[in-house]
């Protein structure tokens, strides 16, 4: 056997090893808890995904300047709909360089969020984060994700 042969074999049983594994294997188990939003305004410093709420604690990045969050929705696979923030964290401002906590509770008819069972330890949820610099008051948005 030639050693091109050999090795593109054992490449190919390489392949198909990682792959089952894959399949049969949940590989977010090996990844960490994440909670991250894109650009520089907001930094997620901690989160808890709950049956029934997910909590954040966001730090205002946005270079001196107070802003308020209006809303943040969270949609997954393992959700019943849409979770968002209840009415009393709505339009909450976050001083410059101060954190709040933010709790994701409400589902889209103001029942409670319903979470569906799965078997995995870990699911993703994708962010969306509506808000407003105090001095123009425009609404932004702002993308994240958590994985936990």
């Amino acid at each position: 056997m030639s050693m091109l042969m050999k090795y593109g074999f054992t490449s190919v049983a390489f392949i198909i090893a990682v792959s089952v594994f894959l399949y049969f294997f949940n590989p977010s188990l090996f990844f960490p808890n994440q909670c991250v939003f894109s650009g520089s305004i907001v930094k997620c410093v901690d989160h808890s995904v709950k049956e029934g709420r997910i909590e954040l604690f966001l730090e205002n990045q946005a270079g001196g300047e107070d802003i308020i969050i209006q809303d943040i929705v969270a949609t997954s696979e393992v959700l019943d709909g849409e979770c968002s923030l209840s009415d009393s964290n709505r339009n909450t401002r976050i001083n410059k360089k101060k954190q709040s906590s933010f709790v994701l509770d409400k589902s889209a008819d103001g029942s409670p969020c319903v979470h569906k069972d799965t078997v995995r330890e870990k699911n993703r949820y994708d962010l969306k984060l509506t808000y407003a610099r105090v001095t123009s008051r425009l609404p932004k948005h702002i993308e994240g994700k958590i994985i936990g």
